[in-house]
């Protein structure tokens, strides 16, 4: 009898081990890299592996006393506190228990994010300039305010080289030039480039730490075999990693998840398909001198599709401006705003 049972449990042991790899090699296991953020999201919801990996960005070889004990979700949106700011839109946004805050942004396309080393550092720098904002209006601030404020840490995983070198993860702070000491630490920055991994290839034996785990699960729609053994065999060693790989995978999603990524994909073909149509046009008029003049100069207007539509999806972009989308439409200024406001106001409770 008791060797009936051990049996049976190897059994089952080998069926789960069985299925966990075919899902994995399943190419429905696999999302369009274009859209790694909405992945990204969908594992960073649970906050026991987004703190897991903040703390495994702040300090890869080591064991950090001073690591977060725990997080919280915080709107990803930065309202502006002056109308000549624009509005910023993360990733992912956390608070953890002393504090500070984590922002996680994710990014593919090179060629969009050709000076994202400085595009990070500006995001920076609002987060701690709002701080003092949102505790007083006054241009002029007291110490004690000063005091108050709080370092911000920031992680990017890129799907492309941004510095030179081979190693995949980066980390970078204010250090004094002569005694390396990090007295102005109100910034600290994580940068994950996953054409780097490369270099570590598919030996299982050089993702040790968790964060490498989850940079090579982040390098993940790769089909080759190789990929998907290396990534069985990680699972093995760390249940975490087989837990955030079935957020990733669209085998695991329910109907509205895959709706939501579906809307997604459309969203981004329809802006995509708009702004090549205003390129196009923009060169026929002569006038491509950056995104803003082709743009404006090489605008469509959004009747050929239904102006209504186009707005809708473009407001739910969250790329342009109501100007901007009333170029694209037949639509004024006013109309576009009152369907902005009535998204933020439904997109909660229902779909818009």
């Amino acid at each position: 009898m008791l060797l009936n049972n051990v049996f049976f449990l190897l059994l089952v042991a080998k069926i789960a081990d069985v299925c966990s790899t075919s899902i994995i090699a399943n190419k429905r296991a696999y999302v369009d890299p274009k859209y790694y953020n909405f992945v990204a999201k969908k594992i960073f919801q649970d906050t026991d592996l987004l703190l897991k990996f903040i703390n495994g960005a702040k300090c890869p070889d080591c064991e950090n006393p001073n690591h977060y004990k725990s997080i919280t979700h915080v709107g990803e949106v930065q309202n502006p506190d002056t109308r000549s700011w624009e509005e910023i839109a993360f990733d992912v946004a956390c608070l953890s228990n002393t504090g500070n805050k984590t922002i996680v942004e994710i990014r593919v396309v090179k060629e969009k994010y050709s000076c994202f080393g400085e595009r990070s550092q500006y995001y920076v720098s609002r987060l701690i300039h709002d701080q003092l904002s949102s505790l007083n209006k006054r241009v002029l601030h007291t110490d004690q305010e000063y005091a108050l404020l709080k370092p911000v840490h920031f992680i990017a995983i890129l799907d492309f080289s941004l510095f030179p070198g081979d190693e995949f993860i980066s980390n970078h702070l204010m250090l004094d030039k002569k005694t390396h000491a990090n007295h102005l630490n109100l910034s600290t920055y994580t940068f994950i480039e996953l054409p780097k991994l490369k270099k570590a290839g598919y030996d299982v034996e050089k993702y040790e730490t968790f964060i490498a785990k989850m940079s090579y699960l982040f390098w993940f729609q790769r089909s080759e075999k190789k990929y998907t053994d290396c990534l069985v065999e990680l699972f093995k060693r760390d249940p975490d990693i087989q837990r955030a790989a079935n957020y990733a995978n669209p085998a695991h999603w329910n109907s509205e998840e895959e709706a939501e990524y579906r809307a997604i994909q459309d969203t981004d073909d329809l802006f995509e398909d708009v702004m090549n149509t205003c390129h196009l046009e923009a060169l026929e008029q002569g006038h491509v001198k950056g995104y803003d003049q082709t743009f404006k100069s090489g605008c469509i207007k959004g009747d050929e599709k239904g102006s209504k539509q186009i707005a809708e999806k473009l407001i739910k972009i969250k790329k342009l401006s109501d100007a901007e989308i009333a170029e694209c439409t037949s639509m004024k200024e006013p109309e576009i705003e009152a369907m902005r406001k009535q998204w933020e106001a439904k997109k909660t409770y229902g779909s818009f």
